[in-house]
């Protein structure tokens, strides 16, 4: 696949998830995105960037749902709020690596 391809499918993928913070079913789209787009982009940097925000989706939407059925207890809103900022600086330490064409170093870490 040539560089401007999967350069394309990553912007796009990353569009998506910084869509996401304001409105959330764009998170949605991502991953089906990145889940339909990661053998396409197999062997190149953007691989593991794939992999990275598969994880992300999945992890907050686990630890989301945690912290609503927790909120009935207040201590939901603490972990949302977490899971939320965990969820920005996903993105962000993403696209910047991605940016700089580089891949992630290990997409199935939490940081």
């Amino acid at each position: 696949m040539a560089r401007d391809e999967v350069q394309q499918i990553g912007l796009i993928t990353y569009l998506l998830y910084g869509v996401a913070a304001v409105f959330p079913p764009a998170a949605a789209a991502g991953v089906i995105y990145a889940h339909i787009k990661r053998d396409e982009v197999a062997g190149s940097f953007a691989e593991s960037h794939m992999t990275w925000l598969i994880r992300t989706f999945w992890m907050t939407l686990l630890f989301g749902v945690i912290g609503y059925v927790l909120a009935l207890v207040l201590v939901g809103y603490l972990i949302l709020f977490v899971v939320g900022v965990w969820y920005i600086f996903r993105v962000v330490k993403g696209f910047v690596a991605f940016y700089e064409n580089q891949p992630i170093a290990d997409p199935q870490g939490l940081f």
